[in-house]
């Protein structure tokens, strides 16, 4: 099975916008936490591959700019495209009462939504980990995915398995400062 572009990106957008749950334990030291992600404020540039069983890999390209509009709290939006079809996301990042929480939405490739998710604190940055099972438009899926703030970098990871088929489609995107 060959997963087109658009199919592909409608993929990725739904693993990103799904409700989260099954998550990490909140993570401690609120001063810490907020002086950790002021660190991430900045422009980024991310690039990586979707592919699927017995499909090539699909070259993505993303943009995301984080903001501190306000002590312990990062927001950002940002874009990202493969194969002409493009989405969009916003969201924020919130170090609050020693809690890390991502809120994210947003819309693209025919698909849109929102979640939420607790962090865990990982070194000197964080990770938001989902599992999930989704049954929209009569597809049963199961997902798993992680967004991750490490080494200055931000690391988006997720697998998705079809159900019914046993088809697998994964994807892999890299972020680095100013297009490091």
């Amino acid at each position: 099975m060959t997963i087109r572009p658009l199919s592909r990106l409608a993929i990725l957008a739904s693993i990103a916008f799904l409700p989260l749950a099954g998550v990490a334990a909140p993570a401690s030291a609120a001063a810490s936490d907020a002086a950790m992600l002021r660190s991430y404020v900045g422009s980024y540039t991310g690039s990586g591959t979707v592919s699927g069983t017995s499909s090539m890999a699909q070259r993505v390209r993303c943009r995301l700019t984080m903001q501190s509009p306000a002590a312990g709290r990062l927001s950002y939006a940002g874009r990202c495209s493969a194969g002409g079809v493009s989405f969009s996301m916003t969201g924020v990042i919130e170090a609050k009462g020693g809690r890390l929480t991502a809120a994210m939405s947003g819309s693209g490739g025919g698909i849109s939504g929102s979640g939420t998710v607790t962090g865990a604190r990982r070194g000197n940055g964080v990770a938001f980990s989902s599992k999930t099972r989704e049954t929209k438009d009569g597809h049963d899926r199961s997902i798993n995915s992680s967004f991750a703030l490490a080494g200055g970098g931000i690391n988006l990871e997720f697998s998705m398995l079809d159900n019914k088929t046993g088809k697998t489609t994964t994807g892999s995107i890299a972020f680095s400062k100013g297009g490091e």
